[in-house]
């Protein structure tokens, strides 16, 4: 559905002139690329977890600390191999990595995903960074991050 509103808002950009279909194409390959990478570097790492997805997240403890985010665990991670990997996130990053958000440059859980080279789905290209959906929230969580 993201993508596909996307490919809609591309190609009115290319009817009104104001990128070429070269641009446009570049453009959205790029979007479509970053999105199907960042899904599956989480498809990866559930793999990589022997599907230990549930007692990954049970086994998480929080530790209140002041923060701008909500508290975070220590060494916990969406399920990939803990000794092998660690970061650090709140409950709202794996939400919104768990409900479609891959193209959040804010979010630690899509950092570490990106920073594993093994998993990398193409060969290098420019990410699409920034909200498809609420642009105007993501700019507000830019300038507050």
């Amino acid at each position: 559905m993201t993508t596909g509103r996307k490919a809609a808002e591309t190609i009115a950009m290319i009817l009104s002139g104001k990128i070429s279909p070269e641009q446009a194409a570049k453009h959205y390959e790029n979007f479509y690329k970053t999105g199907y990478d960042c899904y599956f570097r989480v498809m990866y790492s559930f793999y990589e977890s022997n599907f230990n997805f549930d007692e990954q997240i049970a086994s998480m403890t929080f530790n209140h600390i002041e923060s701008r985010e909500e508290p975070v665990p220590p060494r916990a991670g969406i399920p990939f191999n803990r000794s092998k990997y660690g970061v650090k996130f709140s409950r709202k990053w794996l939400a919104r990595l768990l409900c479609g958000d891959f193209w959040s440059e804010q979010n630690p859980l899509t950092s570490f995903l990106l920073s594993v080279r093994e998993w990398d789905t193409f060969a290098p290209f420019d990410r699409a960074f920034g909200c498809p959906i609420y642009p105007e929230l993501a700019m507000e969580e830019v300038k507050a991050y």
